[in-house]
């Protein structure tokens, strides 16, 4: 028996035939060619499995499904690119930019045992914001380095602006300005310096957006600052309730941490008490320090002060 007999005699794959070897009815072709009993078994599994993962068939698979819902993939614009483009033309709430839990997800809640009342740090917004603001950015000529010196700038055109948040680089106001670039005109009160603001319009800004929450950190900022609290690094502390601790000469100033952030269903203000512990020591106690225990007290006081906030 010829070696080609034998290889016919022995058993097959399903799905196969004589053109996987270059033997099929097409002369001068060796590409395999599969017969309609492959496709529905065997490679057609395979490729059922391949389209669904990338959500081209009639389901879209379940992941198609939790991104664009209904028909399927690109070629039928029911999930992916195509649905989030079909969005931009109605208004989004702020649900929709931001989803903090999968569609799917298990609940929360619990089914079984007894409820419990629980008391956190975070408060609901109540009142629901419906306005919109009119977004600019400002750039100083000569560059300012002072936050507090840009505001000073910024404060001698309250007329022209209205009602407005400025952030050091962001200029937010209620009232639109009659044109989309300004050139403005400040002096510094002390030293008599012409500033130069050039005030761009970049866009709106509503509730639709995560700017608003940034505007609402800023009005939280701003109230904040009234009941006479100093600025430290990030965070406002209240220097009239300091706690002295004279064994370790050091001060601890009580204050408070911030920030407005959308949670899953609602604008949550998160408020907790934080404390910034302040050296009683100046520069000149530690130089005083430095010549009664060493020698090279020069040495000794630049090791101690150097990259020190005093």
């Amino acid at each position: 028996m010829s070696d080609r007999e034998h290889d016919r005699d022995r058993p097959r794959a399903r799905g196969y035939t004589d053109s996987h070897e270059g033997r099929g009815s097409s002369s001068g072709h060796s590409r395999p060619a599969y017969s309609s009993e492959g496709r529905d078994r065997g490679e057609g599994r395979g490729s059922r499995e391949h389209s669904q993962s990338r959500g081209n068939g009639n389901g879209g698979g379940d992941r198609d499904r939790e991104r664009g819902g209904g028909g399927g993939g690109r070629r039928e614009g029911g999930g992916g690119r195509d649905e989030r483009g079909g969005r931009r033309g109605r208004r989004r709430t702020y649900g929709d930019t931001l989803r903090t839990r999968g569609a799917d997800a298990p609940s929360k809640h619990g089914t079984t045992g007894q409820a419990l009342q629980l008391h956190s740090n975070y408060f609901k917004l109540l009142k629901h914001i419906e306005w919109t603001l009119y977004q600019y950015r400002v750039d100083f000529s000569p560059q300012c380095a002072s936050s507090r010196l840009m505001q000073g700038l910024i404060n001698e055109h309250k007329k022209i602006f209205g009602g407005f948040l400025f952030d050091g680089t962001q200029l937010f106001m209620v009232n639109k300005l009659r044109s989309d670039q300004l050139t403005l005109q400040s002096r510094h009160e002390r030293t008599g310096d012409v500033y130069q603001l050039r005030i761009i319009h970049t866009g709106s800004v509503d509730m639709t957006n995560e700017t608003g929450i940034q505007v609402l950190n800023l009005i939280l900022r701003r109230a904040m600052a009234g009941l006479n609290l100093q600025l430290v690094g990030r965070n406002l502390f209240d220097a009239a309730a300091k706690i002295a601790i004279r064994e370790y000469q050091i001060e601890l100033w009580p204050g408070y941490i911030t920030s407005i952030r959308q949670h899953e269903r609602d604008i949550l203000v998160c408020c907790e008490i934080a404390h910034k512990t302040m050296r009683m020591q100046t520069c000149y106690d530690i130089l005083r320090d430095c010549q009664k225990h060493d020698r090279n007290y020069k040495d000794s006081f630049k090791r101690a002060v150097l990259g020190v906030v005093v």
